[in-house]
């Protein structure tokens, strides 16, 4: 992961930005079934057994970015920066905001990723 100071060096310039905000982003991803029972925990009622990835664990920030990451391919860096559980799309034009948006949403859609349409000013 770089520092946010790297990451913002993509957008530098640009005039148009967008956030977006995943909804409860790394619950989003399943924990594969080898890691669920490391991540298990106790209560006084019951053991309880994580099916995703729980926030706090040692690499699920890392996990979900670098995923992200992946899933947005060539997008990442060009006209979107990943920061954690959060999008910055940016550009020169309003309507190259608007289609880097678009393919953003697209390919977020087809990884079934959900963003947070109470954060996201431009839902």
């Amino acid at each position: 992961m770089p520092s946010l100071e790297v990451a913002l060096e993509h957008c530098k310039g640009k005039m148009f930005y967008a956030v977006f905000d995943f909804l409860k982003g790394f619950w989003q991803l399943p924990l594969h079934k080898s890691s669920q029972e490391y991540m298990s925990y106790m209560t006084d009622k019951r053991i309880f057994t994580p099916t995703r990835v729980p926030q706090g664990s040692t690499d699920a920030a890392l996990h979900f970015q670098s995923t992200v990451e992946m899933v947005l391919g060539d997008l990442a860096n060009k006209s979107v920066i990943v920061w954690i559980d959060d999008l910055l799309v940016f550009a020169d034009t309003a309507e190259e905001l608007l289609e880097a948006i678009e393919a953003t949403l697209t390919k977020l859609d087809e990884y079934g990723l959900i963003l947070n349409p109470k954060r996201a000013p431009y839902f």
